[in-house]
This record gives C-alpha cells, structure tokens and sequence, in this order.
C-alpha cells in the first residue's frame, strides 16, 4: 500500500518537476532531481510490477558516459556485433535492448509496463527527433555471457550537453536491471557525472560490475586500484573490476580479456530478478526526499499562510461592518424599519383605515406587511442608490481586497517556490478583483433579503411588549406623533416614497424617539442588540462564507499553473506518512 502510495505521488512529482525545469534558472540541480525522480519513479514501479512478471527475462544495463565504450561492451556480451559502435559523442540515444529470446507479445508488453512512457520501435526506425523510444531485438548467437535468458541494453549517454534532451533514460534502465554494468575510460572514470550516477544507484544495491575500457597495459592496474579505492570510500558496493585494452574491435571480441570480462559478468548475474526491498527502496527514496519535497512544502505553506491571511481580512471584514454600521449612532436603519414594521401593527388612531387593505392580502393577527416590502425591495433592485448598510459592506470588501494584495505582494520577491506561488496567485487575484467586487452585489442584496424577517420578528416583539403594557400603548395612541407617521406608511403603501427614505423620514424618526425616550426604551435597547447579532451573523454567512471566502480559495485552483508543483496539504501529508510506514 505504501509503496503504490509512494508509486503516484513521485509519478505526479516528476511531472510537475519537469513543467518547473522549463522556466528554472538553475538548470544543472533541476536535472539532478529529474534523474534521481526518474529513477526513483522507475525503482517504485519496478517493485510493483516485476513479480508479476514471470516470464520476464533478466535484464542487464550497460551504461556509462559519451566514447567510454558501451556499444563495444555490449557487443562482447553478446558475442556479436549486435550494437552499433560509433566514435561520434552521444551516438546512441536511445534504450536498445538485444536478446536471444524471442520478442513475443507478452515479452514486448511485459518490457513496455515498465516503460509505460516510451514507444517501442524496431532499430531502424529510431528517430532523434523522438527520443521517447526504445527498441527491442532479438539476436542470432550462441555464445552470448550468460547461459539464463536476459536482455543486455545499450543505453545512451548520460554526461554529453545534448543528453539533457534523454538523461532521463539511464536511470529508469538503472531501476529495472538485475545487473548494471557500468563502462568508463581512462579519461572518463574519474568524471563528476560517473560518480553522481553511482551516487544515484547505490543505495539499491543491485550487482554491479565496472569495466574500465580503453586501457593500456601499463596503466590498467593503477586505474583499477585507483577506482576500487574511491569505491570503498564513498561505500559503493561492486562485483567487479574490469580492465579492457584499447585495441582494434574485431581483435577485442576474441582477446582473453574480454573472454575474462564476459565469465565476470556470468558469475555477477543474479539467478532471479532483483526486487528491491522495502529498506532498500526507503534508502534509495531518502537520498534525495527532502531536496524533492523542500518546494513542495513551500508551496503548501504558501497555501496555508493565503487561508490564515484569508481568515484574518475576512475577520476584519466583519469588525469594519460592525464597528462603521451597526455601532454607529448615526446608522440606525435596521431599527428604524422595524419600527416602520410595528406601526403597521399597531391599531392607532389615523393608521387603522391605511392597514384595511393589508388585512385583506395578509390574516390578521398575522400582522405582517410583506407585500409592501416586496414592493420596496423591488423598487430597490431598479434603483442606483445605496443604503447606508450596502455602503458600508461595499467599503468593507474593496479594504479586505487590497489588504489581501498588499499582503501578497510583500512576499513575491524572493527566489523559493512560496514566491512562485505567490506571484501567481498576486496575478490572479488581479484578474478577478473586479469579478469579486460584482458578485458582492448579488450576496448583499440576498443578506438583505434573508434578514427581513428578522426585523418582522423584532418589529413582533415590540407590538407584544407594548400589548403587555397598555401604559406606554396609550401613551402611543394620545401623541400627535402617530398621525404623522400614518401618512408616512400610506405613502409607503402607495409607491410614493422607497424603504430607504421611509425608515429616515422625520415622523418614524420622532416616533423611534417618542419609544426610546417612553417605558419602552430599555427593552427596545435589548431588542435591538439582539438584531445586530443577527445581523452581523447574516452578514458572515452570506458575504464573507457564501462569498468572500470561497472566492478567494478558488483562486488558487485557477491561478496560472507555470513553474507550479500544486500539491495539496493532504497529498503531502499522505506521502510523507507513506514514507515514514514504508519498512512497517
């Protein structure tokens, strides 16, 4: 389970590490981590699938860098002049296996689930400009180095300036041999790129076997003592050492020394297919794990730091909304249409012949003019102008915007992947800035909406309070004031004034006055308290959790995806989890 879990996390990571290569300055690390990824994705696959692959003959990898000899190397294996050897660096750039198996169906399709992202074309039609191939071909001797089925691969370069274009291809040969056969000269062994390779596969521990070719006489000793000592050294473990002169190819098949060579690498071939185990799979996999996973994470905290900083702006949002609207004395509207509300439930003198046609559409004691609101909050779609409440939520959102900008730009500048990602999403959030600021329309309007019935519900409160004390309710029926408002609510009835203006006009004002100054006041304090609360939670959800915030987490699903890995918190966690149970 660990290791499929493993299997599609490095498969997806060496995906997006080769989409970031394309816009990397640092071209020579980022082709160090697509090699060991290659490899590492390669080795992942190879555990998963070569036991089910019975019929799979060994496989031998004979690689090594530019005019070391490869093609020779595999020619005296197979005892015959099956690769083409040419002294042009960088020749061979393709996988090229020689076998003296039949190539069947199942063989053909057991090699191409290991290379699930090559084409298998016959030799001749192996092409530069499609370096995304392999061949496979079966060959006429009987005296090839091994008496048990395999196939020996020819293998391109991996040190040439052109092999950035198929580096990849070493190590993925690398994961699925049982044998590696690495070939250097006397100008080569000692290359920074042989040892990186080595660095690489070592810790799978496959049997390995080098063949120092080209060597003279004289010199063949000091070049094996001088390899076998940086071997120990850096604790590689090898078969072999090899040496081979530096002579005409036809006297090289038949000399004892590549008679010798071929009898070592008999005896270094393993009986069965090396599969990696779960230790060695975890060594080779922690070589290079935290250099993988370090912009990975960046990213992620990037992620995370954008959802806290969206938490904070938008937290901010709502103490803009309470602290310039529903704590302003000067912004009394919510309250003020509910008294609008209750003197449309009172029976006082002037106002009982306005509520006749009310009772007629809504049942009475129901006591709840929602037609005249509908009508009003009609006329207040078409209109232009907003209330005091839409301004203030408008103002709210174009501060929690640039605040959030503001913040992203503070952490473009740097040169890790977080400011990568940040640049991206600095980007995007540009390009929907105005989207946003649109949508809010919508949402305020439905946070409007949504919270009429809260102040019918008030507005019900009141006219049962003042049912309950019929003092203050005389009071009420003895004062001037309810004759002007009756004309006040008749207007409203009739289309002649909007919500806005009704609740500011001057008699709903002196009667709000008149209750707040009246017995009355201190439970229409509590009433209205206890409105705000409902009206600041209205406004959570409907602008800041219907709108805001989704808004500006999905803004990271649609940023540009250039020089991105775009993993999630929980594909890292679940990987890294995978990682620390893979020997459990």
């Amino acid at each position: 389970m660990q290791t499929e879990t493993l299997y599609h996390f490095i498969s997806k990571l060496k995906d997006r590490h080769s989409h970031v290569l394309q816009s990397s300055t640092n071209k020579g690390t980022a082709d160090l981590s697509i090699q060991s990824l290659a490899y590492a994705n390669a080795l992942l696959r190879h555990s998963l699938l070569r036991p089910q692959l019975k019929s799979l003959p060994l496989q031998v990898a004979v690689i090594g860098p530019t005019q070391s000899g490869k093609s020779t190397v595999v020619n005296i294996l197979a005892s015959t002049q099956a690769a083409v050897a040419n002294p042009l660096a960088g020749f061979t750039r393709h996988a090229q296996g020689f076998t003296t198996e039949q190539v069947t169906e199942p063989l053909s399709s057991a090699i191409a689930q290991l290379f699930p992202e090559w084409r298998c074309l016959p030799l001749k039609q192996l092409s530069n400009h499609q370096l995304d191939s392999y061949s496979l071909v079966q060959i006429e001797t009987t005296a090839v180095f091994s008496d048990k089925p395999c196939i020996i691969w020819d293998t391109p370069d991996f040190d040439s300036v052109s092999s950035r274009e198929y580096r990849t291809s070493v190590p993925q040969l690398c994961a699925i041999a049982d044998l590696i056969i690495l070939v250097v000269s006397k100008e080569k062994y000692a290359d920074q790129s042989v040892w990186q390779t080595l660095d690489l596969i070592a810790p799978i521990n496959r049997p390995l076997v080098i063949c120092i070719n080209k060597t003279s006489e004289d010199a063949a000793d000091i070049l094996a003592s001088s390899v076998r000592k940086r071997l120990e050294k850096a604790q590689i473990n090898y078969e072999a050492i090899i040496t081979l002169p530096y002579i005409e190819t036809d006297k090289l098949l038949l000399s004892n020394a590549s008679q010798n060579f071929r009898q070592q690498a008999h005896d270094a071939l393993p009986n069965t297919p090396q599969i990696s185990s779960p230790s060695l799979l975890k060594n080779s996999l922690q070589r290079d794990w935290e250099s993988w996973l370090t912009p990975v994470r960046q990213e992620v905290g990037a992620k995370k730091s954008w959802q806290d900083e969206i938490k904070l702006a938008t937290n901010n949002t709502l103490e803009i909304y309470n602290r310039d609207y529903l704590q302003n004395p000067h912004y009394s509207e919510t309250l003020q249409k509910a008294i609008v509300q209750l003197l449309a439930l009172l029976e006082l003198p002037g106002i009982a012949n306005t509520l006749t046609t009310a009772r007629q559409i809504v049942t009475w004691p129901g006591r709840k003019l929602v037609s005249l609101w509908q009508e009003q909050r009609q006329s207040k779609s078409t209109d232009n102008t907003s209330d005091n409440e839409t301004a203030v939520i408008n103002e709210s959102i174009l501060h929690t915007l640039r605040t959030l900008q503001n913040n992203l730009m503070e952490h473009i500048h740097g040169t890790d992947q977080s400011a990568q990602w940040n640049r991206a999403l600095a980007q995007q959030l540009q390009q929907e800035k105005s989207t946003i600021i649109h949508a809010a329309d919508n949402a305020i309007k439905n946070h409007q909406t949504a919270f009429e019935p809260e102040i019918d519900a008030a507005a019900e409160k009141l006219y049962l309070y003042l049912q309950d004390h019929p003092v203050a309710l005389n009071s009420l029926r003895a004062t001037r004031i309810t004759t002007d408002a009756a004309a006040v609510v008749f207007a409203v009835k009739s289309g002649g004034i909007n919500a806005y203006d009704l609740a500011v006009a001057p008699a709903v004002l002196s009667f709000t006055s008149f209750l707040t100054e009246s017995a009355v006041g201190s439970y229409m304090q509590t009433v209205e308290k206890e409105l705000k609360q409902k009206q600041l939670v209205s406004l959570e959800h409907h602008i800041i959790e219907q709108l805001l915030k989704p808004k500006l987490i999905e803004l990271t699903t649609r940023m540009p995806s250039d020089g991105l890995y775009q993993f999630s918190a929980e594909e890292l966690e679940k990987a890294e989890q995978a990682m620390e149970q893979l020997t459990k």
